[in-house]
């Protein structure tokens, strides 16, 4: 029974990948909004997952695909406390970039930092924090965990492809400072992203397959740049 849910997983694994690799291209194509993200991150990949489990359970297929990558009642609780503190750290980390200190204190001072952290926070976790560890964390991370029977390797792996995930926003979008420029947009994807990417895997290797994890963490991670952006649109 365990060999053959081992190689289902790893059968799971090649579509995620496939899928992964027609996704890339089409980012060359076409630049996403966070609402699309929701069709091409979450329903889509998910929609394929759940056909491998609805031909063989009757009834329990979708149940079945969401507890795979990592959304089941039983477990919501598991490692919360952990990505809070690693979400803290790495908000430490990135104070030390002075300008970004300096804008944050700036919001401290005006006050305006009580509601645009809540309102930064609930869009992250409505947005990019929820569809983009869906489908690197719930579906990539497991599945190639299950490929290269390593939770190592299934971290460092799905951190690459979320590092390439970001590449052809760095080179295409201007409000990225590397746009036209490959090798910039290359560096600052892989930068962020793989760093990102191994974080918020770790994390969910800690949280034992809680999806809520990473998702608490990449919101966390992301609600500094958020709140100044959320305050730049609204002052402009």
């Amino acid at each position: 029974m365990k060999m053959r849910r081992v190689h289902r997983l790893r059968r799971q694994a090649s579509f995620a990948i496939a899928y992964f690799a027609v996704y890339f291209a089409y980012l060359f194509v076409h630049q996403e909004s966070e609402l699309e993200h929701w069709l091409t991150l979450v329903i889509i990949p998910v929609a394929g997952l759940w056909w491998f489990y609805a031909r063989r359970r009757t009834g329990r297929g979708l149940r079945a695909t969401l507890a795979s990558i990592g959304l089941s009642p039983s477990h919501a609780s598991r490692g919360l406390g952990t990505a809070l503190i690693v979400g803290l750290a790495v908000q430490g980390v990135q104070l030390m970039n002075g300008r970004q200190r300096g804008a944050l204190f700036e919001l401290f001072a005006s006050g305006d930092v009580v509601w645009l952290a809540p309102l930064a926070f609930v869009l992250l976790v409505g947005t990019a924090a929820t569809t983009e560890e869906v489908l690197f964390r719930g579906i990539l991370q497991t599945r190639l965990t299950a490929l290269f029977r390593s939770s190592l390797l299934g971290l460092i792996a799905a951190a690459f492809l979320f590092g390439l995930f970001h590449f052809p926003y760095a080179l295409l979008d201007p409000g990225w400072p590397s746009m036209g420029d490959h090798v910039r947009a290359l560096q600052l994807a892989m930068a962020n992203g793989v760093f990102g990417g191994l974080v918020a895997g770790a994390v969910f290797i800690r949280a034992r397959g809680n999806l809520l994890a990473p998702i608490l963490v990449h919101a966390f991670v992301n609600i500094i740049p958020a709140m100044l952006s959320l305050e730049s649109l609204l002052a402009g």
